[in-house]
């Protein structure tokens, strides 16, 4: 019977409980072109808030540079991304969506080796004074 009493109590007490107004980052789907994303080069990053989600504007940063995505048609934000020639196998973004309660989304991007062409200089003697 004490068992009964208490589960009624702690119950009712859920019940009176205020509802939760904290709001989570709305979520994005990013895609890149090439995917994955070569190191030393310039790609394009698209990012798409899930169906339903409102997100006005929404601002980046990747390898300490801004991101500056513009509104595409189909309702995502797509901009111009480079990635670094040196570094580790990552590429960390920071994403800043608007209207998300001051919510950051940071997002790790795998990146790949690029080929790169080396040749060997030869400088006349005299220019190399």
């Amino acid at each position: 019977m004490t068992h009964r009493i208490l589960v009624a109590a702690a119950a009712s007490l859920v019940a009176l409980a205020p509802p939760l107004t904290a709001q989570a980052p709305p979520s994005l789907t990013i895609v890149t072109q090439p995917a994955p994303l070569v190191r030393g080069t310039v790609g394009l990053i698209t990012v798409r808030p899930a169906t339903g989600d409102s997100v006005p504007s929404l601002a980046g940063r990747a390898a300490d540079e801004p991101l500056h995505l513009h509104r595409d048609a189909a309702g995502g934000f797509t901009g111009v991304i480079g990635v670094p020639i040196e570094g580790p196998e990552s590429l960390v973004v920071m994403l800043f969506p608007a209207g998300a309660a001051g919510d950051s989304v940071a997002v790790t991007l795998r990146v790949s080796g690029g080929a790169y062409r080396s040749e060997r200089l030869h400088v006349e003697e005299k220019y190399a004074k």
